[in-house]
């Protein structure tokens, strides 16, 4: 069928999952923009039905749909694997069925078209603009943007157009996730402004991390890394790369009282429970990546989710979008919708780690067990007029604002680069953190926490690959190679001197004749590590010839020394950079005072850097931070 005919422009197919289209159950799934209708017809697997789902105009209950589409699927027969998989098709064409359409469009004078009206939480035109921010103003009742303008003063503009668009703030007072930024007045803006230009990434640090002391109870390094977090969340749009933080832990453990400390501190947090693909998008949209951060709780079935994995490995890196099939001026459109941002997820137990690998790679692992604290934050955010408890409301919401005026005064800063000694994935996930806590030299307390807390993170992940399948794989060649005193090029093993190294190393137990079980790994069979060796380990297979002809692999000295590179990485982070971008702009003018705060942060004398302004050369000296 072809949809860009004018006669089918009222119909929408909608985007099937792979799991649905190996069931071969639908003929037809279609949104009719005529009547505002669902049709849905299957094949002869069920008797070749055809159901017409109506949608409401006005009023719309989204759960209410699924609900009744449920129920006529059920009342016919359907399976309930059948039935949802369908829902899940729904809900990744949420934004299609709904078909929400802004009416307000705008007449342009000049050349006759129509903007488009569009709501966004904050926009910077990427980055031909100053950093405008959608906030509320309570002595008005208006959604405004608020901005610094060169000159860093403050500006305010009602929406901003653009050439195709019309762009709207997207809070109002009425908005309750993610929570907005409400001020009182332009005036208590310019005061919470004032506030933050004294501040620094050493004492928000200190503030951010004695607010979360009040209401979970976690190791001191998971304390340290969460503070830091939910300080980078203010600039994550400013980096490449982002980590996650997975919390996991029984009901009761804190999990979620930290995730609503993080809901009420960090950057336009986007708290939900059980979100699917479909939220995440809506959320994110796709005029401008980093529209807020996640926070999701009871994260459920995410080893069956593939439309929530695609997000989650797709959405650490600056960029990183998933295209989705949408109707746009009555043709069918490829959106990119942006997935990029920090996310916290909790959950009571991690899934299977063989089909999760590539978003806990990507990921810290927090593990939260039931302790004593202070305050129950239920209690603090509704704290229904309790003296004692309005104290501590106000100074959560107080540190929100703070942080949200440091993010305007600082959003334009310089991030200079830093050298650390980890590669790879390592780096992506810790350095990001480490540049901007180093940015302004004003840090040292913090940037050693969080460096130090960062590198026990960094050893977990070490150890959790040292027992990967690759890593044993790895570990059994670097076994075979010893026993080869030639130093060579190029190392050929049969198929049965690798099996044999493999299983020793394994230290599994023999269920067939080609295949091992272990506890950590389960079932590994001998075809499946051959497929691995050749597609991780780049081993080319080869055959002798003879009576005795065998079969094996052959390995490349240079690419296993590049794979050894990843079980060999050091756990304890070290942190340099040229001595140019910390003491050219500071050391010159700094005083007593400053060089002490200095002096902490290089682990060197104070006499050291007096004596260093005569003597400083830029060019060749570099730092080593490290204790």
């Amino acid at each position: 069928m072809n949809y860009d005919k004018s006669e089918n422009s009222h119909l929408i197919p909608l985007e099937l999952s792979e799991e649905l289209k190996k069931e071969e159950i639908i003929t037809r799934f279609e949104k009719d923009t005529r009547t505002n209708s669902l049709i849905l017809s299957l094949n002869h697997k069920y008797k070749k039905k055809n159901f017409i789902f109506s949608i409401p105009t006005k009023r719309i209950d989204w759960a209410a749909i699924i609900d009744k589409i449920a129920k006529s699927l059920r009342a016919f027969g359907m399976s309930p694997e059948h039935m949802w998989m369908i829902e899940d098709v729904m809900h990744e064409n949420y934004e299609i069925i709904i078909k929400i359409e802004d009416t307000s469009d705008q007449q342009n004078p000049g050349d006759g078209r129509q903007k488009k009206a569009c709501y966004v939480r904050k926009y910077t035109a990427n980055g031909s603009l100053p950093l405008h921010e959608s906030v509320v103003f309570t002595d008005s009742g208006q959604s405004a943007f608020v901005y610094l303008d060169c000159n860093a003063k403050l500006g305010i503009a009602t929406q901003i157009e653009r050439p195709d668009k019309i762009l709207y703030p997207a809070d109002n007072i009425d908005s309750q996730n993610p929570r907005p930024y409400i001020f009182a007045s332009p005036k208590e803006l310019q005061m919470y402004i004032e506030l933050a230009k004294r501040e620094t990434f050493d004492s928000l640090y200190q503030q951010v991390k004695l607010e979360l002391q009040k209401y979970v109870n976690i190791d001191e390094h998971y304390l340290v890394v969460i503070a830091a977090d939910i300080i980078f969340s203010y600039f994550q749009d400013k980096f490449s790369t982002v980590h996650y933080d997975v919390f996991v832990g029984d009901n009761g453990s804190g999990k979620n009282s930290a995730l609503l400390a993080i809901r009420r501190l960090g950057y336009r947090v986007f708290y939900i429970l059980s979100a699917s693909a479909a939220n995440y998008f809506t959320f994110y949209a796709d005029i401008e990546e980093c529209q807020g951060t996640i926070a999701e709780d009871e994260v459920g079935d995410l080893d069956r989710d593939v439309q929530k994995q695609k997000i989650l490995k797709s959405g650490y890196t600056s960029g990183g979008t998933v295209p989705k099939i949408d109707f746009v001026n009555g043709k069918r459109s490829q959106v990119p919708y942006h997935v990029y941002g920090m996310k916290w997820i909790a959950m009571e137990e991690l899934p299977d780690s063989r089909k999760t690998r590539g978003i806990f790679d990507r990921s810290f692992i927090f593990k939260f067990i039931v302790g004593h604290v202070d305050h129950n934050i239920k209690d603090i955010i509704r704290y229904a007029g309790e003296p004692r408890f309005k104290p501590l409301n106000d100074t959560l919401i107080h540190t929100h604002k703070l942080l949200f005026a440091f993010r305007l005064i600082h959003h334009s800063d310089v991030v200079p680069d830093i050298q650390i000694n980890l590669e790879n994935r390592n780096a992506e996930l810790t350095k990001p953190l480490l540049r901007l806590f180093l940015s302004r030299n004003n840090a040292p307390i913090a940037v050693d926490e969080i460096r130090l807390a960062l590198s026990k993170f960094i050893a977990e992940k070490n150890e959790l690959k040292s027992n990967s399948i690759e890593s044993k794989m790895y570990q059994a060649i670097i076994n075979l190679i010893k026993e080869d005193p030639i130093s060579k090029i190029e190392y050929e093993f049969t198929n049965e001197q690798i099996w044999e190294e493999f299983k020793h190393v394994l230290n599994g137990i023999d269920i067939y004749k080609e295949s091992v079980y272990s506890t950590d790994l389960g079932k590994v069979t001998h075809k499946q590590i051959t497929g691995l060796y050749k597609s991780k380990f780049k081993a080319e297979p080869y055959q002798t010839s003879g009576n005795d002809s065998r079969r094996g692999l052959r390995f490349r000295k240079e690419v296993l020394e590049r794979i050894g590179m990843q079980y060999t990485s050091e756990d304890e982070i070290k942190i340099s950079m040229k001595m140019k971008n910390l003491l050219i702009q500071n050391l010159k003018k700094t005083n007593l005072r400053q060089m002490r705060q200095m002096r902490h942060f290089l682990r060197v004398p104070t006499l050291f850097l007096l004596n260093m302004k005569t003597i400083f050369d830029p060019n060749n000296y570099r730092i080593l931070v490290a204790r």
